[in-house]
Order: structure tokens, then C-alpha cells, then sequence
């Protein structure tokens, strides 16, 4: 039978005796065998996979030294002669918790452990049998004599590992963050936000007077001019004649007026409802009012036009008035174009305004707080002067359709419908960009011209007062660090708590949708919390936690696949 096959286990109940350095089994009271009679056969059955012999009889130490040259893994024998109980107990006991799945050693043990309720009869049954084991042998379980290779459970999923990883993420985030390194895609995805917000109604206290590139080729006399003084002087006596409530212009008259003119120089000397612009400008220098507005009153009927850029040259801000650190050779004004334009437009219906060096402005009963350096996703802008975040109004794929709009020959040619006037803002500027680029902004509506951006900001401050339509307003940056920590919460806790892969990931993309979810319901209530720097705690603790529980679990699946 040795020969015939393969086999795991042999196993001899009976008789046996030690002669000498060897040993004999008996197979009945005549008949017996040495262990030279059976060696080629054991030695064969060895080489095909024999793991563990056991030799339920008498006396077998003398059958263990000669069986140990063979290099069976693993023997069990007993020291002395051994009742016929003793040795059917040890057995049954030994073969339930060693196929239960307790190693060799302990099933071995166990059984000698329950011999001890058999001691009263037969005493010191427990110290009969004994380990006989190949020194090159390994830990033989029922699993090997099966061939069942298994996984190694998971190591327990330490709370304190995931809360470490939950903590380093976000102070990484957070770290990276106060560096300004991530305020260049946080930025982004604010845009993408804004143009994702619900549709809005154009605002019909507004009229957009356009300058567009036909009018230049209708109208032009001098090189570098968008408009003649006597067509801009005819375009404003036909604009008074329908009663608008404010004319804003962002047409520069910086040098004399022909003599020729004097209705509009009389209008900029006199008209309160005339609003015209300067220029601060940087190096290159800026624009200079009117000299035909009285210095007197140039503060109250100037407005500077000049706009704040992000570094991606994208306009996010709005500057409503700039420091008085020192004065300006362009502009002696200290509010902005559309600033003075919301302002005049909203006193003719006794609505004032108050500020004072210690409190914000306030028009109405709107506060309007200044935006600070680490406010929302920024944290390395230059926030000097009185700025607020520009709440663009959600017009789709068309922004500059944020009221009704007429060419410049439209209203010099009186085809312009009177109640489009009547008591109406008009702003008259400038769109043809490609002659007259720096009209042109960037902002996260693509490409506007400086008339329609102006247009958003007075929008925006009306809106505020008269409609409760929300400022937009940036979390602290506090708020903004919980906020990281809230992301890493979320998704180390997640990878702590599951084990699918397939399952973790659905789960940090129901996440991440989450996150955006928040921050998009924020910001149309009015509120800037950043999400990019949350989804990236929440991705960075995710993977770290991951990380931690899959090593161990990916090394001893090597080492299972190295013993296989």
C-alpha cells in the first residue's frame, strides 16, 4: 500500500516494542515487522509527500530513532506500554481540534490535556505520548494535508493608525494651503462653480451703451479715438431727453475739449448725473479725468475704473475704493466707478450710505466687509484698498447680457426705445476689443468688456441692497482648515470601516460629490468654502489609510505565494 499511492498521514494501531535501537509492530501475536522491512516503502511514500506518521502503541521509541532517519516531518508515539483507552481517547481528541483547524503542536497538546481525566485510572497518561519532528520541518497544519492555501486574516484595523493618517493629511493640506500652493486650482474650481450656478434675470435697471467696432468705423477722426466729442455730446443729449437716472461713461476725456463743444463741456462742469472715469493705472500710467470737471467736484462725479487680477490675470474681486496712503496724479478720487454710479443711483431714492475708518460700509442696511488676504481659497493675494468678492450675475454662456444693450449710432440716431432710458443706469463704453484692447478683462466667463464687468459690480451692489440678492463672502481661514479636516475625516474613517476596493472607491466618489454638493449649495447662498483643498485631504487620507491596512495584507500574500 506504501507503493500503490500517495499519502498524507500513516497511522499504526496495535502492538509495538522497542529491541534494542529499533522497533517492531505486530500485527497480530505471530506476525510482526521490523522498520528495515518496511523502508523502501515508507522512504518512497516520504518522497511523495508523507507529513505525518503516528504510531498509537506501546513502547515506540524505539520505532521514532529508527523512523528519524527518514525524515518524516512529523511522528507521534508513546513512551510506554499504553491502554487500549488511553490511546483511543488521545487520538479522538487529537484528529477533532487538529482537522478543526488548530496547528499540529496544539492539537497534539490538547489531547494530552484531555487525558487528565484519566489519570485517577491509568496515572501519568498524559505524559505518554510524545513529538517526534524533522528539524527542517515547518508548522503542519490540516489546511497543508489538504493543499487549501489561505489568506491570512486582516490585521485588525487599529482606530489609532487611521486617526495618525487622518491628522498628517490634513496638516499637509493645510500646510501646502497657508504656502498659497493650492490657490491656483482652488481658483478654478471656484469658476467652475460660478458658471455651474442656477440662471438669473438680466438686471433692468441697467442700459448698456455700446461703442462697437462699426461705430469706430462710422465715427472715427482721429486715430486711437473711439468716439469724437461731437457725437459722444450728441449720444448724451439723446440719452437726457428720455430722463435716465444716471449716465455713466466710460469714454476717457482726458485732454481739452474743441470750444466747439460747449454743450458737453458744459454737462461735465454742471450735469450731477454724468459719471466719468480715471485710471490709477501702474507703471505705464493711467488715465486722467476731464479737466472740465471742477476739482471740487471730481470726487463725487469720478470714479476710478481699474480692476484686480488674480495671478491667472482673471478678475474675481472688485475694488470699491483704494487707500488714501498717498495721492495720485491720475485719479483724486478714492471710490470706484461703479461704487459712485450705485451710490447716486440708489440716493435719488433716499437710500445713504455710512463708513467709517473702524466699520464697514454700509448702504442701507447692507454691510459690505472688506475681503482679507487668507479668506475663502486665497491666501497670498495683496488685499490692500476696500475689496469685495465680484458676484457675477449667472447669466449662462452669454455674461454680457446682463441688461439691455444699444449701439452707440442706435441712440446719436434716436432708434432707441424711450422706456429703455427712462430713470435707467446708462453706461456707455467701449466693446470693440480688438482696437481698443484694454477694454477687455478676463474673468471666469471667459473674455468682457470693461463696460459689461462694470455693469456686474453696480449689479452686485444694487442687488445687495434692494433685492437681499447674497454678497459673496469667503469662509476664514479657521473655517477653511476645518473644512480640510473634515475631508481627511471622511475619508480615512471610510477606509477604516470597508475593505471592498471596489466599494472604497464608489464610496470617496459618493465623497467627493458630497464635498462638491456643499460648496456648490454654499456659494449660491453667498458663501466661499474651497473644495479642492478638502477633496484632497479626503483623497491623500483615503490612500494613506489604505496604504497602512494593505501592506501588511499585500506581504503576507507574498510570502503565501513564496511558500506555495
Amino acid at each position: 500500500e506504501l507503493w500503490e499511492q500517495e499519502w498524507d498521514i500513516l497511522f499504526f494501531a496495535g502492538h509495538s516494542e522497542t529491541e534494542g535501537e529499533t522497533g517492531r509492530i505486530y500485527i497480530n501475536s505471530q506476525d510482526s515487522l521490523t522498520i528495515d522491512e518496511l523502508w523502501y516503502g515508507l522512504r518512497k511514500a516520504v518522497e511523495r509527500g508523507l507529513k505525518l506518521a503516528i504510531f498509537n502503541s506501546c513502547d515506540g521509541l524505539g520505532l521514532a530513532q529508527r523512523l528519524n532517519d527518514l525524515q518524516i516531518p512529523q511522528m507521534i508515539f508513546m513512551r510506554e506500554l499504553v491502554p487500549d483507552l488511553v490511546a483511543q481517547t488521545f487520538l479522538k481528541y487529537f484528529l477533532r481540534a487538529f482537522s478543526a483547524g488548530a496547528s499540529f503542536y496544539l492539537a497534539v497538546r490538547e489531547a494530552r490535556e484531555r487525558l487528565q481525566g484519566l489519570e485517577g485510572e491509568f496515572p501519568c497518561a498524559t505524559w505518554l505520548p510524545v513529538i517526534y519532528q524533522d528539524l527542517e520541518a515547518g508548522l503542519l497544519t490540516w489546511d497543508d494535508l489538504l493543499g487549501i492555501v489561505r489568506q491570512p486574516p486582516p490585521p485588525k484595523r487599529s482606530l489609532l493608525a487611521a486617526f495618525c493618517v487622518i491628522v498628517g493629511a490634513a496638516l499637509f493640506v493645510i500646510l501646502v494651503r497657508q504656502l498659497g500652493w493650492l490657490q491656483p486650482i482652488e481658483l478654478k474650481a471656484f469658476d467652475w462653480l460660478m458658471r455651474s450656478r442656477p440662471l438669473e434675470k438680466p438686471d433692468d435697471r441697467l442700459l448698456l451703451v455700446e461703442v462697437t467696432p462699426e461705430d469706430v468705423n462710422k465715427y472715427q477722426q482721429n486715430e486711437g479715438e473711439s468716439l469724437p466729442d461731437d457725437k459722444l455730446e450728441q449720444l448724451i443729449e439723446n440719452l437726457n431727453q428720455d430722463s435716465p437716472r444716471i449716465v455713466g461713461s466710460l469714454i476717457e476725456r482726458q485732454f481739452e475739449i474743441n470750444s466747439d463743444h460747449q454743450r458737453l463741456i458744459k454737462r461735465l462742469e454742471t450735469d450731477d448725473k454724468l459719471i466719468t472715469r480715471c485710471f490709477i493705472g501702474g507703471k505705464e500710467g493711467g488715465i486722467k479725468p476731464s479737466p472740465h470737471i471742477p476739482a471740487e467736484r471730481q470726487t463725487a462725479q469720478v470714479g476710478f475704473s481699474d480692476v484686480i487680477v488674480d495671478t491667472d490675470k482673471s478678475t474675481r474681486r472688485s475694488l470699491l475704493g483704494r487707500t488714501a496712503e498717498r495721492e495720485n496724479e491720475y485719479c483724486p478720487t478714492y471710490s470706484s466707478f461703479a461704487l459712485l454710479v450705485a451710490l447716486h443711483y440708489l440716493d435719488r431714492e433716499g437710500i445713504g450710505y455710512e463708513m467709517t475708518e473702524t466699520s464697514p460700509l454700509k448702504i442701507g442696511e447692507t454691510l459690505f466687509h472688506p475681503l482679507i488676504s487668507n479668506t475663502g481659497g486665497y491666501q497670498t493675494i495683496d488685499d490692500r484698498g476696500y475689496q469685495i468678492m465680484l458676484n457675477y450675475r449667472s447669466l449662462g454662456n452669454h455674461p454680457n447680457d446682463i441688461a439691455n444693450r444699444v449701439t452707440a449710432a442706435q441712440v446719436i440716431e434716436g432708434n432707441v426705445e424711450p422706456n429703455w432710458v427712462k430713470d435707467k443706469i446708462v453706461l456707455i463704453g467701449v466693446t470693440d476689443t480688438l482696437r481698443f484692447s484694454q477694454h477687455e478683462r478676463n474673468t471666469p466667463y471667459g473674455k468682457m468688456p470693461g463696460v459689461v464687468l462694470q455693469a456686474h459690480i453696480i449689479g452686485q451692489i444694487l442687488s445687495a441692497v434692494k433685492d437681499e440678492r447674497p454678497l459673496l463672502v469667503g469662509v476664514s481661514s479657521v473655517v477653511g482648515n476645518l473644512w480640510v479636516l473634515i475631508g481627511s475625516i471622511g475619508g480615512g474613517l471610510l477606509v477604516w470601516r470597508v475593505r471592498s476596493l471596489g466599494f472604497i472607491a464608489l464610496l470617496v466618489g459618493a465623497e467627493l460629490g458630497v464635498l462638491w454638493a456643499c460648496c456648490y449649495g454654499l456659494l449660491i447662498a453667498g458663501v466661499w468654502i474651497p473644495l479642492m483643498p478638502a477633496a484632497l485631504a479626503l483623497i491623500i487620507a483615503a490612500g494613506g489609510t489604505l496604504v497602512v491596512y494593505q501592506v501588511p495584507q499585500i506581504r503576507n500574500r507574498l510570502s503565501s505565494l513564496n511558500t506555495r
